[in-house]
């Protein structure tokens, strides 16, 4: 805010001045006025902003002719109010009494567009740049924000790029002209200006966030590791480029160099006066995680602790912490902190979704089935809690309740993809592979992506032996986006077999034992193919893998699949 720069004396020669009538009456009514408009002045220095209203307001009721200072003094208090009304009023009177103020006509431009007037504010913004006295340095700037906010981006380019010149802080200007471009969508100019912002003006926060973020955008880490080592250089403690730093050393996968960039971060920070704790706490969840990933679980346990040893009531790392108890096993301890986080916790309903899976994991299916359903009471938005509950309740053979669950869900979320791929399988599982195979056939049309459901598809059309050049392309799209997954290896193998390849189809289904670890449906899929080449002997030691299995406690394919084999060996026999 500007300080008044009236003073008593020039404000007393401007009462002076007024026509009188009657001499004692007019001295005395002057003396009040001068007396309130010196008492409002000092109120606002020093800082007493309501009484300074009440002086100055009492002021400029009083007197019949615009007095500059005071208008615009009254204006910034009406704006510390919000009482934007009042400070227009104000604002104009401040204008008629100087019409060439730069900051009058940006106050009112102000004014006019948050009331809907724009043709009057922009006319008031064009008068703030060619207004001399009381210049505003970068009022192109404003003038520009006012017509991208109308979505005039073009005309808002062309004024910065008009005004540059004149800027006192380039670099600050080709930010703005940059984050115009970028926010047409024209990323490649944007990354042009900010980098020659840098050239010309210097490197400084906003250019280097913005084009940071560019850099990142496109994936060019080595042109973004050099701005962060050109921020550091200018700014040896900068948090940002050193966090950055560290972010793009784990892109690169240079884990153990990331470590030790995140932990010189922490000393850093926690070196400098006056840091904010949100930083410290920011860098130890990102080198938790970052532990995790290296499978050194105890740091990342310890840098999780003594989050919570500073902020006890940090749901969200309660959270990651009970997460990482459960990738290691340690299923109790998470259920204990998942337990803590309070029904009124943003972190509340990823809590108790993760309870769930840690009772079914634990053998708890009927407490799971409840805790989601509970869920479901006050999250029923949640899609991913309606395909859940169907997973599970098929898992316990209750299929009718799971068919039930996937439809009350559908009912709340259409076309969800998980709940219709759980459907399907549900199907699939009660023999129903036409109704499974045309709702799979419902979700690549929705989503072209979606490898299981792809890899579904191709394998119903393999086991019928119809569309089979269809069925390889399904699958092999499967495969661009899960390149190393045995089953839909062991589809496409099957295709091949039932197409008469058979080299190819031993190929691509040996691997698939290899990644499956010998599921027992692949197992005879491979033994089928080495009786088909005469490798007899190799197929009789996959068929037997199988058989040895039998005792084991098997899903209905793998039955169906053993089954299958001793009809060929009482065939043989």
């Amino acid at each position: 805010m500007l300080h008044p720069e009236s003073s008593p004396s020039s404000f007393e020669s401007e009462i002076r001045n007024a026509q009188t009538t009657n001499m004692d009456q007019e001295l005395e009514e002057r003396s009040n006025i001068l007396f309130r408009y010196v008492a409002g002045n000092l109120s606002y220095l020093n800082g007493q902003y309501d009484e300074a209203l009440e002086y100055l307001k009492d002021v400029s009721n009083q007197i019949p002719f615009p007095v500059e200072k005071l208008h615009w003094t009254l204006s910034e208090l009406y704006m510390r109010n919000e009482q934007r009304e009042d400070a227009r009023r104000e604002v104009e009177k401040a204008l008629l009494a100087n019409p060439n103020n730069s900051r009058y006509h940006f106050m009112l431009a102000i004014l006019l567009a948050s009331a809907g007037e724009l043709e009057e504010a922009e006319k008031h913004y064009k008068e703030m740049l060619s207004a001399s006295e009381d210049p505003i340095q970068g009022a192109f700037f404003y003038y520009a924000e006012f017509l991208q906010e109308q979505g005039r981006r073009e005309e808002a380019i062309s004024l910065v790029v008009d005004h540059i010149d004149e800027a006192e802080d380039v670099g600050m200007a080709l930010w703005v002209l940059g984050d115009l471009y970028e926010s047409s969508n024209d990323l490649k100019k944007a990354q042009e200006v900010y980098e020659d912002g840098i050239k010309r003006g210097g490197l400084n926060e906003k250019l280097f966030s913005s084009l940071g973020r560019l850099y990142m955008l496109n994936n060019d880490i080595q042109a973004a590791r050099e701005l962060c080592e050109q921020m550091v250089e200018l700014e040896p403690f900068n948090y940002r480029a050193n966090l950055l730093l560290a972010q793009l050393l784990v892109a690169e996968n240079k884990l153990d160099e990331a470590v030790v960039q995140f932990n010189r971060l922490l000393e850093d920070t926690t070196a400098l006066e006056g840091y904010e704790y949100s930083k410290i706490r920011d860098v130890r969840l990102e080198l938790a995680q970052l532990e995790a990933r290296r499978e050194n679980y105890g740091e990342a346990e310890r840098q999780l602790l003594l989050i919570l040893t500073d902020e006890p009531q940090n749901d969200s790392v309660r959270y990651e912490l009970a997460s990482l108890y459960v990738s290691t096993g340690r299923r109790i301890k998470a259920f204990d902190l998942l337990e803590e986080i309070p029904h009124e916790s943003s972190f509340y309903l990823h809590a108790r979704y993760l309870l769930a899976f840690i009772l079914r994991e634990d053998g708890n299916p009927v407490r799971a089935v409840k805790e989601l359903r509970l869920l479901l009471e006050h999250y029923p938005e949640h899609s991913a809690i309606w395909a859940r509950l169907v997973t599970i309740l098929s898992e316990m053979n209750r299929e009718d309740e799971a068919l039930e669950a996937a439809r009350e869900g559908l009912v709340l979320h259409g076309d969800n993809e998980s709940l219709l791929f759980e459907q399907a399988r549900v199907l699939d599982k009660l023999g129903q592979q036409a109704g499974a195979l045309e709702i799979m056939e419902q979700i690549i049309a929705l989503n072209p992506d979606h490898a299981y459901a792809l890899n579904y598809i191709a394998y119903a059309l393999a086991e019928r032996e119809i569309e089979l050049e269809r069925a390889e392309k399904l699958v092999v799209r499967a495969l661009k986006i899960r390149p190393e997954d045995g089953y839909f290896l062991d589809t496409l193998g099957w295709i091949h077999f039932k197409r008469g390849n058979l080299k190819a189809a031993k190929q691509y289904i040996e691997k698939a034992v290899q990644l499956t670890e010998g599921d027992i449906v692949i197992l005879e899929h491979i033994g089928d193919v080495l009786q088909a080449l005469g490798e007899t002997v190799k197929a009789e030691e996959a068929y037997g893998k199988v058989l040895q299995r039998e005792a084991e406690d098997l899903s209905a394919d793998e039955r169906e699949a053993v089954e299958r084999i001793r009809r060929k060996r009482q065939r043989e026999i």
